[in-house]
């Protein structure tokens, strides 16, 4: 995570300020660099470059600056609890092929892992871990990482709200392919068997013209259901948009009060037909604001819009996953379902106030899509960031210490309820004096998200990326992993380090 000494060109500053939500006070000290630093690239001589993937959102990678406390002491931004960009990278790297830069979000890679932090005992919504030690991957530079993570509350399947789910699948002709349509099936079919009899399940599917395969039927009527789904078969191009107005439609028919109602979209593109881009995104957040939550699954590589799909999931108080094998299908139906249903938390939003006299400058790892303008920390109307139960959000920033002691930084995080209503705000501060002595001190939570995030930095042609070193990687990794329900994430995540070093220019 070591900075390459570079100053940051006005086209970079425009381009972060046209991002969406971008805070165009964070106007920061282009030319600050950590001391110390120096540019450190790659091998200009390196040998031809491997397949990389070509999907993505179009247009540059944004990369938060550094910022210096004299110029701007404070972050504001809102919460993401999607992974999808590191399921599809495990993809990408799986098939021999580097992940865009492009489709690489970090906090997406960090956020992926079941780090094992504990819940609230309280009557909050999650609980607040805060953490900070030397950074093993600054190359010698005395720079710091801290650690911002949230833990909601997990609710039993059994102790849910009845849920209202409309399943609206993409039939067009690209969805044949054994990881798309098949796969869109089996996944409905572990997920009848995981909810219960009480809760209604409908399909729409779309292609050339959209229709209704099932309307909402509760789930005892298994019968019904099954047929719905051995009925899906694919053909034709992708009317989207009329298809997720008639899945909103009957999502808003069987409408239940206090309970969950959303629309499920599978797809492995774009929707190349009807509405589309920017004016349909408008459309979906007027939904939204109606009560209806919107869950993007994709599928297939070859065609996926990414960015879209991300968007369109962040515009419509959603969340985005990347189905990439019948193991992501498992995990997310196993695992992963309740969260992606049941919000326990809405328009979650952190702003951290660092302290000048204790911390020189500071850098945001990843989020860079998602950051706020600070007076809209506390305005209740502005959109952030939706929590289910059980979810994880983590986040990184980079510090440059001064000497001292006293405050680091103080934290605040405001989220409103389920049902929407004035927000809650909670606060936590850290000492400069909690700083963990060295890097190995820190816990095995903070060494090993160090570990995803300087990966995923790498693979995301991060700026802020010195020396490429997958071997220190790989040791904070296996050194540091943290007890895991599921082993396999460590084995994995080695995997794609493995993988990506040996694709490496």
């Amino acid at each position: 995570m070591r900075r390459k000494g570079l100053t940051h060109p006005t086209a970079l500053l425009a381009l972060l300020s046209a991002c969406s939500g971008y805070n165009a006070v964070n106007d920061v000290d282009t030319d600050y660099s950590p001391s110390g630093s120096e540019d450190q690239g790659i091998d200009p001589a390196a040998p031809a470059e491997p397949p990389v993937d070509q999907a993505g959102e179009p247009g540059e990678v944004v990369h938060n600056p550094w910022v210096s406390t004299d110029d701007e002491p404070m972050s504001t931004f809102s919460v993401d609890v999607d992974r999808a960009s590191y399921t599809y990278g495990a993809r990408m790297l799986r098939e021999g092929i580097l992940p865009s830069p492009r489709s690489v979000r970090v906090e997406e890679w960090i956020n992926a892992m079941s780090w094992q932090d504990a819940g609230p005992t309280d009557d909050m919504p999650f609980a607040i871990h805060l953490e900070a030690a030397p950074s093993r991957f600054a190359d010698g530079d005395d720079l710091h990482l801290m650690r911002i993570a949230l833990k909601a509350k997990e609710i039993a399947a059994p102790e849910r709200a009845p849920a209202n789910l409309v399943f609206l699948v993409d039939v067009s002709g690209s969805m044949g392919s054994s990881d798309r349509l098949p796969l869109v099936k089996r996944l409905l079919d572990m997920l009848v068997g995981q909810l219960r009899d009480d809760d209604t399940l409908g399909i729409v599917t779309y292609a050339g013209a959209d229709a209704v395969l099932l309307r909402p039927t509760p789930v005892r009527d298994r019968r019904a259901i099954d047929a719905a789904i051995a009925g899906l078969s694919s053909a034709g191009s992708t009317a989207g948009a009329a298809g997720l107005r008639t899945a909103y439609d009957l999502a808003d028919g069987a409408f239940r009060m206090g309970g969950i109602n959303r629309v499920i979209l599978c797809t492995d593109g774009d929707f190349n037909v009807g509405l589309t881009g920017q004016p349909l995104i408008d459309e979906i957040r007027t939904r939204a604001d109606e009560g209806i939550d919107l869950t993007a699954l994709g599928f297939g590589t070859g065609n996926l819009n990414d960015f879209f799909l991300e968007e369109l999931t962040n515009q419509a108080d959603g969340n985005y996953v990347f189905i990439g094998s019948e193991a992501d299908a498992v995990r997310f139906v196993e695992r992963e379902i309740t969260g992606a249903m049941q919000v326990v938390a809405r328009d979650a939003k952190i702003q951290v106030a660092f302290n000048p006299d204790t911390v020189e400058a500071w850098r945001l790892i990843g989020y860079a899509n998602r950051i706020l303008d600070h007076q809209d920390f506390d305005d209740d109307s502005k959109d952030a960031g939706d929590i289910g139960a059980g979810h994880q959000v983590t986040a990184y920033y980079e510090l440059d210490l001064r000497d001292g002691t006293g405050p680091l930084a103080d934290i605040a995080l405001r989220h409103q309820p389920p049902e929407g209503g004035p927000s809650t705000l909670q606060t936590r501060a850290l000492d400069r004096g909690a700083v963990a002595p060295a890097f190995d001190d820190a816990s095995t939570n903070f060494r090993a998200g160090a570990a995803v995030a300087e990966f995923a930095e790498i693979l995301a042609d991060s700026p802020h990326v010195g020396t490429v070193d997958f071997d220190a990687v790989r040791a904070v990794a296996l050194d540091g992993w943290p007890a895991q329900p599921t082993p396999d994430e460590l084995s994995e995540f080695v995997d794609l380090v493995d993988r990506a070093q040996d694709l490496w220019p």
